[in-house]
């Protein structure tokens, strides 16, 4: 073989063996083998690496380089065409490479937008979960508890007017319970009460019947209910009646300021609480030697604690009298008294002198209604 021949797949191979190398040993100073695509300066090396294949060193100025630099002239003619391969084809490798890494820096940034989404819905979904804990416990309170005032469930139905004809109906006529009622004048008149510095409170007036009697005595009265069509037929009547919420009233009431507070079947409206609040102000709001009078359905009367309790709605739960006599003795009230009022007609009795049927009138046609009435020593 002539000096000047070539071996070119030798020299290719050694070639790729030298890069190679090159690559290994950058790797193994690193301490790990490349992961990653290469960065913008290291493309930018590969390329300059790739223009640079085939270029001549510098001349060395010794004869001994000069011999060198001629040798590798003539080697450089010799491969002239082999040379423009291997820059292109190191070219083309730094292109792809570049491109790939591009592509693979691009995924990282969507992988990590992904990643962002993902933890934000994450959050949402574990705040969504503890709304919809909050609301399904929320459901399942309101659902298992009846509405504190039953009337707002009616929406936009004129529920004072609807209770005022209701009153109408089953309480019976205003003359009917004006001679109901006016059992308890002896009472006003022997302790002195409605006279002007024992006036009188009616809470939750209705329809007038108790103010009206009290204006024909003589007697200092004002009432207070909120039901609104009570309240416009009672001023209709020149009485002094105040439209507003029984615990908003008798709050703003000063103490010691009534001789005489009556509560005629309000009691059987409210819950156990508001019983109490009730009547805890009237203790307050009543002068010394002053009485207040809370009447209220019997339920000792089969018939009424079993059936016309329950014909009004509104009614909560029935309060027997020995319950309602120690809740008034326990709020501070004294001289406590029980009266036992209008039992049925004589004619819904069974007739017999037996013990058996004494005691069957007694419990289904005994007295509807009763009255608790203590006084402020």
């Amino acid at each position: 073989m002539d000096r000047f021949d070539i071996d070119s797949p030798s020299l290719k191979s050694e070639l790729q063996e030298t890069i190679l190398s090159a690559w290994r040993a950058e790797s193994a100073s690193a301490g790990h083998m490349p992961s990653r695509p290469p960065t913008a300066s290291g493309l930018l090396d590969l390329r300059k690496a790739a223009i640079a294949v085939g270029e001549q060193p510098p001349q060395p100025p010794t004869v001994r380089g000069r011999l060198g630099a001629a040798v590798i002239a003539v080697i450089r003619r010799s491969l002239f065409w082999y040379s423009q391969q291997i820059i292109r084809f190191q070219a083309g490798a730094a292109a792809q490479v570049e491109a790939l890494a591009e592509r693979v820096q691009n995924t990282e940034r969507e992988l990590i937008a992904v990643r962002e989404d993902r933890d934000r819905l994450l959050s949402y979904v574990a705040e969504l979960q503890t709304w919809r804990s909050s609301l399904l416990a929320h459901a399942v309170s309101t659902a298992s508890r009846a509405p504190e005032h039953p009337e707002e469930t009616l929406g936009a139905l004129d529920m004072d007017g609807l209770y005022f004809r209701f009153e109408d109906q089953f309480r019976g006529s205003r003359e009917e319970i004006r001679r109901r009622l006016s059992v308890y004048l002896p009472l006003l008149a022997e302790r002195a009460l409605g006279s002007e510095d024992m006036a009188a409170i009616d809470v939750g007036c209705g329809r007038g019947e108790w103010l009206e009697l009290l204006r024909e005595q003589g007697l200092h009265a004002k009432g207070v209910d909120g039901n609104s069509a009570m309240v416009e037929f009672c001023r209709g009547l020149n009485l002094d009646v105040t439209h507003s919420d029984l615990f908003a009233y008798l709050r703003a009431q000063p103490a010691r300021s009534a001789g005489l507070i009556t509560l005629f079947h309000v009691l059987e409206h409210l819950p156990p609480c508001g019983m109490i609040e009730a009547i805890d102000h009237c203790v307050r709001i009543l002068r010394p030697r002053g009485a207040v009078i809370f009447e209220t359905p019997n339920p000792a009367n089969v018939l009424v604690g079993a059936h016309t309790f329950y014909t009004d709605l509104t009614h909560r739960s029935p309060v027997p009298p020995d319950t309602l006599r120690w809740l008034a003795a326990e709020r501070g009230l004294r001289d406590l008294q029980v009266w036992y009022l209008n039992p049925y007609a004589e004619s819904f009795r069974v007739r017999g002198e037996l013990d058996v049927e004494h005691r069957f009138n007694e419990l289904m046609y005994g007295p509807r209604d009763y009255a608790v009435i203590g006084f402020r020593n």
